[in-house]
């Protein structure tokens, strides 16, 4: 069984976020429309009386305050449970990889691979003494279409029936995979085994994708046979794998 060395997700953290911010804001539009009810109630009063529309004014400003608050409580809770499904995603495939691969098998989730100012995050960093493989994971259902060879992609069949416009993850993994190997590069190291995968993890996924996807895009459990039969190039030491490791800030005992 392969050891999981971080599985921290950010997916996790952004969702625990909002969902602390819903909690407030929930609390707050309860709160703005207590007020804005007493406020209306007071200015009409007012206004019956006096002919004074200060307060209907005011009581109106409170009551949009308060249907802002609202909207946003919305946007944030769908937000919220559009990355329980990533996160939730993310940890299945992490799981897989952990029960499917060898105890010589190391797996970094959710790490930032720094360039300059530019980075580039990694889902899975599975490294092994035949090679690196960034895995990006994906839990889309619903049939996606699109092509290799274009920036965007297109979900369908979702519950609540709209398509979806989403970047092209090819794409991504690809640019994911080329921070990694530049960053063993500067490290001096002779690593040409770096694997980019898309895994759909997903069994309710029907990618209909134009151009050849073999050997970038896995549906299911199909990664983990993928990694253990990769023809790698040769074999890298647990010194080289410590090195990788130790850079990305993930400490491991050595073996005596």
């Amino acid at each position: 069984m392969a050891q999981i060395l971080r599985s921290e997700s950010s997916l996790q953290l952004k969702q625990d976020l909002l969902r602390r911010e819903a909690a407030l804001l929930r609390r707050l539009r309860a709160a703005e429309l207590v007020g804005a009810s007493a406020v209306l109630l007071a200015g009409l009063i007012f206004w019956l009386a006096r002919g004074q529309s200060a307060l209907l004014w005011l009581g109106g400003f409170a009551l949009f305050v308060a249907i802002g608050h609202t909207l946003k409580l919305r946007e944030n809770e769908s937000d919220a449970d559009k990355l329980e499904i990533g996160s939730g995603g993310e940890r299945e495939m992490s799981q897989r990889l952990a029960d499917g691969l060898p105890d010589d098998t190391f797996i970094v989730n959710d790490i930032m691979i720094a360039e300059g100012r530019k980075t580039a995050q990694v889902d899975h960093f599975v490294i092994c003494p035949h090679g690196i493989f960034i895995v990006e994971t994906k839990n889309w259902g619903g049939r996606l279409t699109g092509a290799v060879d274009q920036p965007n992609w297109t979900l369908e069949g979702r519950s609540d029936k709209k398509p979806l416009v989403l970047r092209n993850p090819i794409w991504q993994n690809r640019r994911q995979t080329g921070f990694v190997r530049r960053m063993l590069q500067g490290l001096g190291l002779d690593w040409p085994d770096v694997t980019p995968m898309v895994a759909m993890v997903s069994p309710h996924c029907r990618p209909e994708i134009a151009g050849d996807t073999s050997g970038k895009m896995f549906v299911g459990a199909a990664v983990v046979p993928y990694i253990r039969g990769y023809a790698w190039v040769r074999n890298y030491s647990r010194a080289e794998i410590d090195r990788v490791l130790r850079h990305l800030g993930v400490e491991i005992e050595t073996e005596a």
